[in-house]
């Protein structure tokens, strides 16, 4: 079966899931980067390509390309918890907390490989890295649908600005 209907046979009668639902559904969805390869978009005015495979009143799921050496912006998922695997490539995940000044602050970075799965909790802030020159290719399901999604500039980048 193409791999857009798998996602949407399996997405679309999931209600309010919960982040290890979530988690078993990528498990049992199998994703492989071969059957995503159609998908996997450039980058455009974002230092990555987004793919938005799936939306409905529950759920989300988007396929994110990371070029060699390409990172996300620090982010947080608005209102949405979610859960991801790495498809192709290796994932470096870090993650922040607000300083007293709304600043994020490294607290901590993960290796995720492929086939991994990883948990956004909601309220995490993070930014994915890709640390190779070989591409990255994630795969994940936020729920509910992300709106009010926020992005953060480190201190030193502010001071920077000021300067």
């Amino acid at each position: 079966m193409e791999a857009y209907l798998m996602i949407r046979n399996a997405l679309n009668g999931i209600k309010s899931p919960t982040i290890q639902e979530l988690k078993w559904t990528i498990a049992n969805l199998g994703l492989t980067i071969g059957q995503m390869e159609a998908y996997v978009e450039q980058p455009s005015n974002l230092p990555y390509g987004r793919t938005a495979l799936f939306k409905n009143d529950d759920v989300e799921a988007v396929l994110i390309h990371l070029p060699g050496h390409a990172e996300t912006a620090i982010h947080d998922h608005g209102s949405s918890a979610g859960c991801g695997i790495v498809l192709s490539g290796e994932m470096e995940n870090i993650f922040y907390k607000l300083d007293a000044y709304r600043y994020p602050v490294e607290v901590l970075k993960q290796t995720v490989g492929e086939q991994q799965v990883f948990i956004a909790p909601k309220g995490q802030i993070h930014k994915m890295r890709n640390t190779h020159q070989n591409r990255l290719v994630t795969f994940h399901i936020y729920t509910p649908v992300m709106v009010g999604v926020s992005t953060y500039k480190p201190y030193e980048q502010v001071l920077d600005f000021v300067i």
